[in-house]
């Protein structure tokens, strides 16, 4: 039922991802040259600043990803 980081139906862009932390002002950085190595397919990361723990900076991503959404 769960992706890497967010349940799998979601699949947000990179794109998408980085205006949430915009708008969030988590400070993002993309680095588009980076992949996850057991998949070729998963190309970029996004590296933000931390303001609570890795958990809930994420969690505090997706809630904005799904009222974006709505």
């Amino acid at each position: 039922k769960f992706g890497r980081r967010f349940p799998k139906g979601s699949k947000p862009s990179l794109e998408e991802i980085v205006s949430i932390c915009k708008n969030l002002g988590l400070d993002p950085e993309e680095l588009r040259d980076k992949q996850y190595p057991r998949s070729r397919k998963i190309k970029g990361i996004i590296v933000v600043r931390k303001v609570q723990s890795k958990r809930n900076t994420l969690k505090l991503i997706f809630d904005a990803l799904k009222k974006e959404r709505k």
